[in-house]
């Protein structure tokens, strides 16, 4: 089967690959774990080259007769994977269910915490942040800031994992660098670092 290239979605994985990488030096992983999620990342979206490129472009809507077709593309991945030398038993099982939800409410298998690995808990907080965070099928960006507070409900709803959250926000700024605040008595300020105490007051 021939795939065809998409630079966007190449550029994501690069993306998603960096972000979780950072992630799992946040959580203490050692190099060679450090590598296999930084890989993962990398693989986890293959799948998606086999899906009709109208489901592969990042600025159209998956209708309700195309969900089925979209949530398979980690079967896909799954299946690529195993045709290629090099890649561990680890990081063929981690890309496959990196759509998972720890309730049981994710894709492909609706597998719950416990059956999913550590790897894909961790790229799918690392993925919701990127996807929600991204001009995505027709709709703008979350700050992120408004993403953040997304994913602490998502760990009260039981459906991510916690130190996962709390490595993204070790990871990432909620207030990038040269961005403009407003401060409480109606001022705006020019953030210069982020604060390392606390995550929802940079310094300005």
């Amino acid at each position: 089967s021939n795939l065809s290239v998409n630079p966007e979605m190449a550029e994501r994985s690069i993306r998603l690959s960096l972000l979780s990488i950072a992630m799992a030096i946040e959580l203490g992983f050692d190099e060679a774990h450090v590598r296999e999620v930084g890989l993962c990342a990398m693989v986890c979206d293959w799948g998606k080259y086999f899906l009709p490129e109208r489901l592969q472009d990042e600025n159209s809507t998956v209708l309700g007769r195309d969900l089925d077709a979209f949530q398979a593309h980690p079967l896909y991945t799954a299946e690529l994977l195993t045709s290629m030398d090099g890649i561990s038993r680890e990081v063929r099982l981690a890309a496959t269910q990196v759509f998972e939800n720890a309730d049981g409410s994710g894709y492909p298998k609706q597998l719950k915490e416990n059956k999913i690995h550590p790897y894909a808990s961790l790229l799918q907080v690392a993925n919701i942040y990127l996807t929600l965070t991204s001009r995505t099928r027709g709709r703008e960006p979350y700050t992120p800031y408004d993403v953040m507070v997304y994913l602490l409900h998502q760990i009260k709803a039981g459906r991510v994992s916690q130190p996962a959250v709390r490595a993204l926000l070790n990871s990432v700024s909620l207030f990038p660098v040269g961005s403009i605040v407003e401060l409480e008595d109606g001022t705006h300020a020019k953030v210069i670092r982020r604060n390392e105490t606390q995550y929802t007051t940079p310094v300005v």
